[in-house]
């Protein structure tokens, strides 16, 4: 990443662990000016909020509630870049 999201408003989904989290901290680390935290269930983002104050805010995005989806472009309008960590896994058709 380097200086790609350097002073940069960077969205991630599924920001709240494993990978996501991972992202998001090395988008900390290499200066991204604010990150959105795309997750579904916003309590969730708290620990990283809490630990990063003012650089992280939580947004509910999930890919199964179009509404969530739809609030979130609204919020997260001066987005510069998007990662896509995110995505769903129904059992039922493995």
């Amino acid at each position: 990443m380097l200086d790609t999201v350097k002073d940069k408003t960077v969205l991630i989904t599924g920001s709240n662990r494993g990978i996501g989290k991972a992202i998001l901290e090395s988008c900390l680390k290499h200066g991204a000016r604010k990150i959105y935290a795309g997750v579904r269930d916003l309590d969730s983002a708290l620990p990283l909020s809490e630990a990063h104050s003012g650089n992280i805010q939580p947004l509910k995005i999930d890919l199964l509630d179009t509404v969530s989806i739809q609030a979130a472009a609204e919020a997260a309008t001066d987005v510069e870049i998007v990662i896509n960590n995110a995505g769903i896994l129904i059992a039922d058709s493995l």
